[in-house]
């Protein structure tokens, strides 16, 4: 049996795994944008409150983000599992 494909295999299982794993990941995404003002029209009181909205999606946005870097750093970690794994069992089939 030819192994030289190993690398190809293993380069392919580290793209393929994240995206997989993704979609197993439960990271709420964050709610609806919120209402922008218009500037010029709008009074102090609105200004404030739009202001304290954006600032609170922008918490839920990186939460967000924050959480998809934690499911996409496991889904490698899983990957390069699987690669050791697989180099392993080359290596074992190879000296018998």
């Amino acid at each position: 049996m030819n192994f030289a494909g190993t690398s190809i295999l293993a380069a392919s299982i580290l793209v393929a795994v994240p995206l997989n794993s993704l979609a197993e990941c439960n990271c709420p995404e964050p709610c609806e944008e919120p209402y922008m003002p218009c500037g010029y029209c709008e009074d102090a009181y609105e200004m404030e409150f739009s202001r304290i909205e954006i600032k609170a999606y922008l918490e839920e946005v990186q939460s967000y983000m924050h959480c998809l870097d934690t499911c996409i750093e496991d889904a490698n970690s899983k990957a390069e599992n699987i690669i050791n794994e697989w180099n392993s069992a080359v290596q074992q089939y190879s000296l018998r």
